[in-house]
């Protein structure tokens, strides 16, 4: 509507041009048609700013996942301990995010520098369950979730002992290894359940030496003072 009015005051100008006559009766009506076209402008744009609908498409949205992006559902089960929960924020930042443990201590995670991903970084607990509480803020306003889910209960566990021992120094060429207390059947599985770092950084292969033992044997050498 106040795109056609803008449209029939241009008309009424060119008017006032072309008869040369009653131009203090039109100029008046021009005016009028222009306060009317106005309003009209004032009256649209303070409807959308009040539209419930725009300030919901700017509300923030909290998305939970895996680390491959597969939603997490509400009340899921079977959720694997050992992949990383990823909280993303859009349109908006994160303001808080909390999943907190049987003794009430949070599971440590890392936010991104954009503050819009939340990842965390230490793996949970078989067989229990979570809630997660997590809050965006944004243009649109806050926006708050929260969901439990439940992580997988193996029907077996297996022992394992890390080598070498925590605090030792060893030798630029040293591998690393993990030994279990039973054979492993699946050792792919196993594998991926092995998270190895260093600073700086060494890209590495695993090996098996027995059905109980994994090493990884880094490309090339250590530099002298990595931190494995």
């Amino acid at each position: 509507m106040a795109f056609t009015r803008l449209r029939t005051l241009r008309r009424r100008e060119r008017t006032v041009v072309r008869s040369g006559r009653g131009k203090a009766a039109v100029a008046v009506a021009t005016l009028a048609v222009a306060a009317a076209a106005l309003s009209a402008c004032s009256s649209y744009s303070d409807q959308v700013h009040a539209s419930g609908e725009f300030v919901d498409m700017v509300r923030p949205a909290i998305a939970v996942t895996d680390d491959g992006g597969k939603p997490l559902g509400k009340d899921a089960i079977g959720v694997q301990p050992g992949k990383p929960i990823v909280v993303k924020a859009t349109e908006g930042a994160l303001t808080g995010v909390n999943i907190p443990k049987a003794n009430g201590t949070p599971v440590k995670g890392e936010l991104s520098d954009d503050g819009s991903t939340w990842t965390s970084s230490e793996p949970l607990g078989y067989d229990k369950r979570y809630t997660l509480q997590a809050e965006a803020i944004g243009v649109g306003g806050k926006t708050t979730t929260s969901q439990s889910f439940t992580t997988q209960a193996p029907s077996n566990l297996t022992q394992a002992y890390i080598l070498p021992g925590k605090g030792e120094t060893v030798g630029i060429a040293q591998t690393a290894g993990v030994r279990f207390d039973e054979a492993i059947p699946n050792r792919k599985a196993a594998q991926d359940a092995i998270k190895i770092t260093n600073t700086p950084k060494v890209d590495g292969a695993f090996y098996w030496i027995s059905d109980r033992e994994v090493r990884w044997r880094p490309e090339h050498f250590f530099k002298p003072g990595t931190k494995v």
